[in-house]
């Protein structure tokens, strides 16, 4: 399990939770970040607000871009090791103690950030 900031029902920001999530799984092709920062954008209240595109079913973890540390990579990875500091952009989820993003460019950005 992971804690991430979370809700399953749309509305004001009383409708967050914090709590133990099942954690994202490890594809060949991406790895997994523990986030040291992340950010919070319109999109994100948005999407709490049940006015933005949201995908997938209940619950729902907020968080699209931030910073951390590889803690994972999958089988084909090859330019990302465990324990590089990374930056990542259009990896959903990203408010939880564990992100998966595409490596080197799918559907996220990342870079090595300094």
């Amino acid at each position: 399990m992971m804690k991430a900031l979370f809700f399953d029902k749309f509305g004001d920001v009383d409708v967050l939770r914090y709590g133990d999530l099942a954690p994202p799984s490890l594809d060949s092709q991406s790895v997994l970040v523990a986030p040291t920062f992340v950010g919070l954008n319109f999109a994100d209240i948005y999407r709490r607000q049940g006015r933005y595109v949201l995908q997938g079913e209940a619950p729902w973890v907020g968080g699209y871009e931030g910073v951390g540390y590889v803690v994972a990579t999958g089988a084909d990875v090859s330019d990302w090791k465990t324990g590089q500091r990374v930056g990542f952009v259009d990896a959903p989820r990203a408010h939880a103690g564990l992100v998966s993003a595409q490596s080197p460019f799918g559907n996220s950005r990342m870079s090595v950030s300094a």
